[in-house]
């Protein structure tokens, strides 16, 4: 029984797929049969033979009740979004800065206000954050102190090192995506309302005391700054133009990942945040930890940039499901690895061509914390040629999950949504976070979050849990994915014989 409603679920997504997101064709009318040419099909056939069943076939039983049992409870990430989905691309570095700080120059510090660094990481030693009460100023304005003027006491945006990112930010915002004050509320408070919202999980009330504005301000001030953040997902969450084409830094300057890994492009995985969702629709919301979530797949280079995301998809929709659709929908744009590039992947994504996984295997570690156990260095060194390339491919990928950590550590709101916002904006706050977290990177300040964790020692804490299981279905056509295996196992093996041949050379000049 339980394969049969496999069998039919997997039908529908196929049948969902075809009707909902494929473009050329129609319905007829009078067969209630897909209507498309015969080299439409061909080619829909070719990409997988799954694909057959539906030609010329009768949609009566898909519509009523396949429709009945399954659109409630199956993931189809109809509400996902991609950066590209977002504003039109502008050119930052053809368009002159704004002075949006009455002729003062744009070295001088904003005193933002004194209790909260809009940029401050969140202390996971705190047991409710939420509750904390924040202190406003007595003036709610701005204010703004030239570098040879005083300096105020106490924890002040003057002393951090987030001031000229934070005067950039404001800039950017306003002279490339249309961000405008008003009246009452100037542009650096309205980002202001924006950050705290998003760094501290605030409530709408302790942020009106704080700024002593209005909840109806509060809210359409946080609303307005997100639908301007958002539009910078197009510029910001993207790879570098010659991504395909150079090596990364951080391996060509490490004799550990040099010359083995230098055609890596990045490293692709999934995490969760957590939703708020009517009720009607939690079913298929519901992730691993029996928790209400959205999926995100996100993609990162060495640098801890995100370089592509796809947020929002139900928190029941398996890693290898959304990974599959951004490799086969042109729509999302994602990233592809030229031939002979790939991406690292963990053990819970197949070895494919352009997409590196490590050794799987009962007896064979992968994760770091694996290769830390043990009474003695002996028992903790990798065993054999595999175990040595899973260590390799592990302290690679590892930055991936610094990335997740350092952006989730930094925005407390990702932890805890709030009910009063719909799952449309949830997506936004999810794309916003990501831009912000990649601006703070690129602008090349000195952050403390980040600087802990360019460390690949750093293990961020994991709170979804390991997902090493493959998607019974994972819709990839079954001839395809055969070649694409072996030709990436021979790339892994290739890989994993000189990283063991090397180590066997040191150890033996060491005796």
């Amino acid at each position: 029984m339980k394969n049969k409603w496999d069998i039919m679920r997997k039908e529908f997504k196929y049948y969902d797929r075809l009707t909902r997101l494929e473009m050329g064709i129609s319905i007829d009318p009078v067969r209630n049969i897909i209507s498309a040419s015969k080299e439409w099909w061909d080619e829909k056939i070719k990409e997988d033979k799954e694909y057959v069943k539906f030609k010329d076939k009768n949609l009566d039983v898909y519509q009523t009740y396949y429709e009945a049992l399954f659109r409630d409870t199956v993931a189809f990430g109809d509400k996902a979004k991609v950066p590209c989905e977002f504003g039109d691309s502008s050119t930052l570095d053809d368009v002159q800065f704004v002075d949006i700080t009455d002729g003062k120059e744009a070295t001088d510090e904003v005193h933002l206000f004194d209790d909260v660094d809009p940029f401050l990481t969140y202390d996971s030693s705190s047991k409710k954050r939420r509750g904390k009460k924040l202190t406003p100023r007595r003036d709610n304005k701005i204010k703004f102190e030239g570098k040879n003027e005083g300096k105020s006491e106490g924890k002040s945006m003057a002393n951090s090192s987030q001031v000229p990112v934070f005067n950039m930010l404001c800039r950017d915002l306003v002279a490339y995506y249309g961000l405008k004050k008003s009246r009452r509320v100037s542009i650096q408070e309205s980002i202001g309302i924006f950050l705290l919202y998003l760094a501290y999980g605030c409530e709408n009330r302790l942020v009106q005391e704080f700024f002593n504005h209005s909840g109806e301000t509060i809210h359409r001030h946080f609303h307005k700054v997100l639908d301007v953040v958002v539009n910078l997902t197009k510029d910001i969450i993207k790879p570098n133009a010659n991504y395909n084409e150079t090596i990364p830094e951080h391996i060509l300057n490490n004799p550990r990942y040099y010359p083995y890994f230098k055609d890596c492009i990045g490293v692709i995985d999934g995490t969760h945040v957590k939703a708020s969702v009517p009720q009607r629709d939690q079913i298929k919301y519901i992730g691993r930890k029996n928790c209400v979530t959205q999926n995100i797949m996100a993609a990162c280079d060495f640098n801890m940039c995100f370089t592509f995301a796809w947020v929002g998809w139900e928190g029941s929709a398996h890693d290898m499901r959304i990974f599959n659709e951004a490799r086969r929908r042109r729509e999302v744009k994602f990233p592809l690895p030229a031939d002979g590039k790939f991406y690292l992947v963990d053990v819970g994504y197949p070895n494919t061509k352009g997409y590196l996984a490590p050794y799987k295997g009962s007896n064979i570690r992968y994760h770091i914390p694996d290769f830390r156990r043990g009474q003695n260095r002996a028992a903790r060194e990798p065993k054999g040629f595999k175990e040595k390339f899973n260590y390799y491919h592990s302290s690679l990928c590892n930055v991936i999950e610094r990335t997740f950590g350092v952006w989730k550590a930094r925005w407390v709101l990702l932890r805890d949504m709030h009910v009063n916002f719909d799952f449309e904006t949830q997506v936004k706050i999810v794309l916003a976070s990501m831009v912000i977290h990649n601006y703070i990177r690129m602008s090349g300040s000195g952050d403390a979050t980040f600087h802990i964790a360019q460390e690949e020692s750093y293990i961020p804490r994991n709170d979804e849990g390991p997902d090493d299981g493959i998607e019974p279905h994972d819709e990839v056509s079954s001839g395809q994915r055969r070649n694409d295996d072996m030709y990436m196992s021979a790339v892994c093996d290739m890989i994993a014989g000189h990283i063991f041949s090397r180590s066997n050379t040191r150890a033996r000049n060491d005796v």
